[in-house]
């Protein structure tokens, strides 16, 4: 992600990614693991150990609420 981008992230900005900007900058960015806790926690440490080895990248986290909907 390029420097842009990382900024609009950061202001809560909503945007879509272009194609071409999926690979744009050199700031590696974990945007979305949709699973239950411990498997995305699992996920994150098989990626920080393979794919984001020797590298730094930056995550965006969001919670949902679990409560059931009325």
């Amino acid at each position: 992600m390029d420097k842009k981008l990382e900024a609009q992230l950061k202001a809560t900005i909503p945007f879509c990614l272009a194609p071409h900007e999926w690979k744009s900058g050199e700031i590696p960015w974990l945007l979305a693991v949709l699973a239950p806790k411990d498997v995305a926690q699992a996920l994150v440490k098989k990626l920080e150990e393979s794919v984001f080895k020797d590298r730094r990248f930056k995550q965006f986290n969001m919670s949902f609420s679990t409560a059931p909907i009325k």
